[in-house]
């Protein structure tokens, strides 16, 4: 998965998947854009990649503000003229509840990065991209993009509008050489799912285990890739099992069925 001489962008790359990625990136020899809001976890992410021989430059951005976002692939512009790969990436969570008790800033603050702002960040890559024949780009959703799950209407309502976003562009962006896909993970080991107990994962998982953002990080650098040249638009659903229908744990009771009369009506 030779990346060399490629340019990157990972939004939301200071933790959890996007470092994880944005390290794999550095390995694979491409100069990688760090875009986050937290500057000392970005910078910190490029210090390890530069101590690791890699290439990489963190820029402070919100992907929910426009005028930031502009300034962002204006720097990657000025510093690197192109742009190859990107993985729209940064995203935020709400307190589980039901559709009806969703505060309204809570709907505008959830769907302004999740969805907003990964097509503020796809519109300028596209753009770039077309610029000088073609590129990858992985957007994220979840698991809950594409199953539903009670108590999660406002994340998954995000979510799936992030899938119906990634796989219309696809087709829109076929002829110009840019192939966009979405991954879909499960239950991942970082800051969102620290107050997940561990017997609900050990339930709910067939394998048993959240996954490490470094496997989720390995799906999108294959998505980014030529090994994966002929995957475009499809939700890439990694989640241990999570999703896959299964039979009710507890045996439902037997139902009881009338009793019949020996004798016969109208006889």
């Amino acid at each position: 998965m030779n990346l060399a001489n490629k340019h990157t962008v990972v939004t939301g790359g200071a933790n959890g998947i996007g470092r994880a990625l944005c390290q794999k990136f550095a390995a694979e020899g491409a100069r990688v854009v760090i875009a986050g809001r937290t500057r000392a976890h970005g910078e910190a992410v490029v210090r390890r990649i530069e101590a690791g021989g890699g290439a990489a430059l963190y820029a402070e951005a919100d992907v929910a503000d426009a005028s930031e976002v502009a300034t962002l692939f204006r720097t990657i512009e000025e510093r690197f003229g192109r742009l190859d790969i990107a993985f729209n990436n940064a995203g935020v969570m709400h307190a589980n509840a039901r559709c009806e008790d969703i505060p309204e800033e809570a709907w505008d603050h959830v769907m302004a990065v999740n969805v907003k702002g990964v097509w503020l960040c796809m519109r300028a890559e596209i753009e770039m991209m077309r610029a000088t024949g073609g590129g990858a780009i992985v957007n994220m959703s979840s698991v809950w993009g594409v199953h539903p799950r009670e108590r999660m209407s406002l994340y998954a309502a995000s979510k799936h509008a992030v899938v119906g976003l990634s796989r219309t562009a696809a087709i829109e962006c076929a002829e110009d050489n840019i192939r966009v896909n979405v991954i879909c993970p499960g239950l991942v080991e970082t800051g969102m799912t620290r107050s997940v107990p561990p017997d609900r994962v050990r339930e709910g998982v067939p394998m048993g285990r959240m996954s490490t953002p470094e496997e989720i990080a390995a799906a999108v650098l294959w998505l980014c890739t030529e090994d994966s040249a002929y995957f475009l638009g499809q939700p890439l659903v990694i989640d241990g099992g999570l999703s896959i229908p299964r039979p009710p744990t507890r045996a439902a009771a037997p139902r009881k069925l009338p009793k019949l009369s020996r004798r016969v009506r109208g006889a």
